[in-house]
């Protein structure tokens, strides 16, 4: 599963949230989708990620694609107007 952070920008709460990977997570108004995680060699420099796939649930417009890096936030960014999301954590089991 993966562990990320959902911020509503407009009231400023902050959700962590664990996705079981490969099922589908209904948060108000986004559908967010944890297809994979990629979690660093014991050797190499430490990082997290995680391949998602988010979607608009009322347009079903796709707003997110691609892999989310807890370490460059900025350079995987989600553009929404409310939300704001990150990642913390994941683990494969």
């Amino acid at each position: 599963f993966a562990v990320i952070s959902l911020l509503n920008k407009i009231t400023a709460d902050v959700n962590t949230l664990q996705i079981n990977l490969k099922e589908n997570y209904i948060h108000d108004e986004l559908k967010i989708y944890a297809i994979d995680c990629y979690i660093s060699e014991p050797y190499e420099k430490k990082e997290i990620a995680v391949y998602l796939n988010i979607h608009s649930k009322k347009s079903m417009n796709k707003i997110f694609s691609g892999w989310m890096i807890k370490s460059l936030p900025s350079i995987s960014s989600m553009e929404h107007p409310i939300y704001d999301i990150w990642v913390n954590d994941c683990f494969k089991l």
